[in-house]
Parts: C-alpha cells; structure tokens; sequence
C-alpha cells in the first residue's frame, strides 16, 4: 500500500470506517427516550428497555449499516456498527465503509438525532479506523507519515506499536468563547481480531489480520455547564467533525 503526504500535509490513505458513536450530554437527569421512529418513520428492528437502570436500546439496520441508539439519563449516543456481507473466516474485514464516501451520509443522521435532543451541555464524536496492511513495517511506514514528531521502534524488534495523546483545541463558536475541545486519538499497529453484526449477532473472527488503527474521540470539553442550542449544538459537531476528519488525514498535528 503506497501512502504519500502533500503540501497541505495531509497523507494519503483509504481510511476504512469500522466504528462511530455521537454522544449527548445531559444538564440533568431525566427518564430516558425512544426517538427512533421519530429519526426513521420505521419501527426498530430491536428493542431493550430497563426501565429499573433508565435504559433505552433501539436498533436495526439502516442504510446496509446497523444503527443503535441508547438513551441513558444523564447521556444518549448514536452508534454506527458494520454488517458482514461475506461468510465468516474469509479474509474480507467487514467496515461501514470508506470512511472519506460514507461520513456524510451518516453525518445528516446525526444532524437529525441531534435535533431531537434536548437540555445538552456537551458534546462528542468518536470514530474508529482501520486500513489493512500487508505487515508490520509497512503500517510503521504510514504511522512514521501520521506521527512525524515520535520516533517509531524497530519493526523487527518490537510489536504491538501504540501511541495516544489529547491535543487540545479552542472553539471558534462564539457563543461558547475559549470553551476547550478535547481531541483524543490514539495510533496503533496491532494484529486484531474483527466484530461485526451478522443477522442479531456480534461476531468476531479468530482470524489475526495486521492493521493501522487510528480511535479519534472529539468532544466538547466536560466543565462547560451552559445548556447549548439547537443551532449552536449543530455547529460544535460539525466543529467537531471537522477536527475529526483533519486528524485522520493529517496525523498528530498540534
């Protein structure tokens, strides 16, 4: 897999999209709420309710992805998760999609569901990434473009290669001004197992295959108190998206 950096710094990899989750948080507690024919004029495929926890599960396909939303008290997400098209124990690593084609179909969800809630102080989007490659020095190759800063062991003393930081970043909404912004990511160079639906089950193959895997979490940083607007909660996730999609191509940037 060749992978090079431009002028603008940006390196050029097929990110493959394996996880995503949209996060609210909430001012106060409140019972928990079922949105989901509300965002698809359909019933959910699945439903889990603990009424005892204040606990709502909804899920079901949506789009050749499976979509969950759980709507807590204190906290509701939106979880995008890949479903397997092959047969289990072939070497196709199941993915929501590339992740560059697919971020704005899942993003007008998003925008959709946020637009049902409600009393939200904070804000976060967490995406997981994968691309296979065909070994280790390769993916310490890619990595060595992405963390330009960190000096990368020796492929061929060393394994399981992990580097995690949170970079901090300024809002530019000006309603919120100097409110932090948390940008967590993580770069790693495993063997890994997959999980993927596959009918109502979660599945993982046994299967080692090797991966660069970067986990990018943006969210709003947790001491703001002030409940955010509709419009003003919009434009953070489409801050945070931003930040998000920068990180992925861009690598470790300060």
């Amino acid at each position: 897999m060749q992978t090079n950096k431009n002028e603008a710094g940006a390196v050029d990899i097929k990110w493959q999209l394996a996880g995503f989750r949209a996060s609210v948080f909430f001012k106060d507690d409140r019972a928990p709420t079922s949105v989901w024919e509300q965002l698809f004029e359909t019933s959910p495929k699945d439903v889990t309710s603990k009424p005892l926890q204040k606990y709502i599960m909804e899920e079901g396909e949506v789009n050749s992805s499976w979509i969950r939303l759980i709507s807590k008290s204190n906290r509701s997400d939106l979880h995008v998760i890949p479903i397997a098209h092959n047969e289990i124990g072939t070497i196709e690593t199941p993915a929501i999609g590339n992740y560059a084609d697919i971020k704005d179909e899942i993003n007008k969800i998003v925008i959709s569901w946020l637009g049902l809630q409600s009393n939200v102080i904070r804000v976060a989007q967490a995406v997981s990434l994968a691309n296979k490659i065909i070994n280790q020095k390769e993916g310490y190759e890619i990595l060595a473009k992405l963390l330009p800063n960190i000096k990368l062991p020796d492929p061929d003393n060393s394994s399981e290669f992990t580097y995690k930081v949170n970079r901090y970043k300024t809002s530019k909404n000006q309603d919120f001004k100097n409110l932090r912004i948390n940008r967590l990511a993580s770069w790693q160079c495993i063997e890994a197992t997959t999980t993927f639906k596959q009918g109502n089950i979660e599945i993982s193959q046994s299967a080692l295959t090797p991966f660069i895997v970067t986990d990018i979490d943006v969210n709003t940083d947790n001491k703001n108190k002030k409940t955010i607007s509709k419009k003003n909660l919009i434009e953070f996730y489409k801050e945070l998206d931003h930040i998000a999609q920068e990180t992925s191509i861009k690598g470790d940037i300060e």
